[in-house]
This record gives C-alpha cells, structure tokens and sequence, in this order.
C-alpha cells in the first residue's frame, strides 16, 4: 500500500479533525516574515512501482567547510519503511552526491557548531516512533534517548520537530502552538533531558493546525528565535507561516499563512544563515504526484 504522502497518521485515516484542535492565541509582539524566491531544484517524480525517483522532502543548508549544499532526503514510497538519503548538491544545484544512511521520515537539516546534522523520526511497521539526529559529514547515526519517554507511537510526542541552538547547547522543540514543549540533546550520548515540565507529556501533548517545521535560528536584534512551520487544512494543503519563540522559551508567536505563488503541501524543511542572509527551504508537493524543493530568502522584520 503506498501512503498518500505524509505517513503515519494519513496511512490508517486518523488525519486529526482540526476543527477539534486547540486554536492559536493571539500575541502582542507581532513579527512578520517577507520570502523571496530564489530557485526550484530537487524536482521529483512518482513512478509506475509508487517510488520517488530521487526522494521527497530534500532538506539541504549550507555549512562551513562543506562545498555546495549539504543535506538528507526521503526516499522510498512515502511508506513506514522509507530510507533518508545523504545528499549533496553543488552551487548550481547539480545533485552530486546521495548515500542511503538510515530509515526514516521528513528531514530537518540544522548546522550546530559549525557542523550539519538532519533530525527525524522513524516509525516501525507497528507505528513506533525513534528519534534520530545524522551527523551528515561522518555519516553516523544518534539514536535519541528522551528521559521518561522509550520508543512510543505518535501520539505521545509526535513529530515535525524543531532543532534549535543556544549558545553551546541543542535544543528540540517538539511543539510551539498551543503549547511550547522542549527538550535538551547531547548530541554526542543521544541523551535528552526536559526543559519543559514532564508532566505536560503525562499529560498529553495539544496539537494545533500550525505545525512545526524548520529548525530556530536566533535573531538578535529582536531577542527572537524564528523559523517556518506549516499549517495543515487537509493532507493535500498545507502553508507555510512564521513562528517565534523568545530567548528564554516562555512565549512563542505563530504568524498567518505566507502566499508563496505555489499550492498544494508546502512544508518548510531547514533554515540558515549565509553570508549575512537568512534562507529557507520548502517542499512544495502535490501528493501523490511530483513536487520539488524551492530555495527562499527570508527577511524577518
């Protein structure tokens, strides 16, 4: 059976009724994000076996010492058995290099200390999600281990994480609206430690259509992290909008949808900063079909 595109909860139609869903409070601090587009490569199509030709969901930054572009796709079937492909491309966007690394879904590629690493999530053919961060330079697999938490299905914890870096120290972010819930990685053990209380996970974690995405990056003229979810009507529309949160993890802001020209599912997939310019890359897919990654400049004022 081929999934429809975005895995485990579109593959047993449990895809969550946002009516239901817990709505956004509105913030004072309002922020407001401009994309310029830039180019459309990583174009993939869907062949007559349900593969992707060259995988979904490229995640690509720039990193110091690392020619071109670096990064990890998704490739398989948009199945629970998919695989992330290391990839690279050069400054003309010329896919020079792929490399099966490990199984799992939706890459979010972040740069720590100099260093670019993918974060995902791999679920088991019984829905059992594992967390893992890819050293993409060694090519070497972290399995996470989140205190309190073993390998558990979706519900627990979910997905579309956020990596973000604070001084010396990784953070994840594994939700931001309506609640801000992190944890705290060595990235050298796996071993990951809560910021936020434990008991919000007892709990429940609330799930609201704005969504995470793209990793954090911390803006110091507005002692803001920042970054690109997307926001889910259906399985086949999702947009791209803004997400704050501030410096002490107290208070986040999550934006309206950004028109990019484009429809169907945009997912924001990384962002980073070069040479003095912050950018940004979105998935713009129309499932089950083909789709592409297209590059964006973002300004944040």
């Amino acid at each position: 059976k081929v999934l429809m595109g975005l895995s485990i909860a579109h593959a047993r139609g449990d895809y969550p009724d946002l009516r239901k869903t817990i709505k956004s409070p509105d913030y004072s601090k309002m922020v407001k994000a401009t994309l310029k587009h830039v180019k459309d490569f990583h174009h993939w199509t869907r062949g007559d076996n349900g593969y992707y030709d060259i995988g979904i969901y490229a995640s690509v930054v720039k990193a110091p010492g690392v020619d071109g572009y670096i990064g990890t796709t998704r490739t398989g079937r948009a199945y629970l058995d998919d695989v992330l492909d290391i990839i690279r491309y050069d400054e003309q966007f010329n896919l020079v290099y792929r490399k099966p690394v490990c199984e799992g879904e939706d890459p979010r590629s972040f740069v720590y200390k100099g260093k670019p690493y993918s974060l995902t999530w791999d679920p088991t053919l019984d829905e059992i999600l594992t967390y893992k961060i890819i050293d993409l330079v060694e090519e070497k697999v972290i399995t996470l281990d989140i205190d309190g938490v073993p390998p558990s299905p979706l519900k627990v914890l979910g997905k579309n994480w956020m990596p973000l870096v604070k001084g010396d120290e990784l953070y994840i972010v594994l939700t931001i609206d309506p609640e801000i819930n992190i944890i705290q990685c060595d990235i050298k053990t796996g071993k990951c430690t809560w910021v936020t209380p434990f008991e919000n996970v007892q709990r429940g974690l609330p799930l609201s259509s704005s969504r995470g995405g793209s990793p954090l990056l911390y803006k110091s003229d507005l002692d803001l992290y920042i970054g690109l979810g997307h926001r889910t009507t259906d399985a086949w529309n999702h947009k791209p909008y803004l997400y704050t949160l501030s410096s002490d993890f107290k208070t986040s802001y999550v934006g309206p949808d950004i028109d990019t020209g484009k429809s169907a599912v945009e997912d924001p997939l990384s962002i980073y900063e070069y040479d003095g310019k912050i950018y940004c890359t979105i998935c713009n897919w129309f499932v089950p079909g083909p789709g592409c990654v297209g590059l964006y400049e973002v300004t944040i004022e």
